[in-house]
């Protein structure tokens, strides 16, 4: 089994439920966080903030097996050449060794 974890700026957080759905995933969990860049806002061209840039976002995350893992990383990789390229989904897999 693998744990998959989606981040992503909260305009795009639709979209990625429903690539949860439509890789029959109906049981996920999801939670908001924020997003820090020490960069400020001069790599985005349309802010010219000094520091810190949070960005509002989410975290969703399932336990799936590997077929469905696979499928949903390509998925995912799909949709960041779809959106804004500074802000593309990104996804992380782990080993999911025992569970209750």
């Amino acid at each position: 089994m693998k744990m998959i974890g989606i981040m992503t700026i909260d305009e795009y957080v639709k979209q990625v439920r429903k690539l949860l759905k439509d890789h029959h995933i109906h049981i996920y969990s999801e939670f908001p966080l924020i997003g820090h860049s020490d960069r400020g806002g001069s790599g985005f061209g349309f802010w010219h903030a000094e520091g810190d840039l949070p960005i509002a976002s989410t975290m969703c995350f399932a336990i799936v097996d590997q077929a469905t893992a696979d499928e949903l990383f390509t998925a995912v990789e799909e949709l960041a050449q779809e959106v804004d390229p500074n802000h593309p989904p990104r996804a992380f897999q782990m080993n999911v060794e025992k569970m209750i």
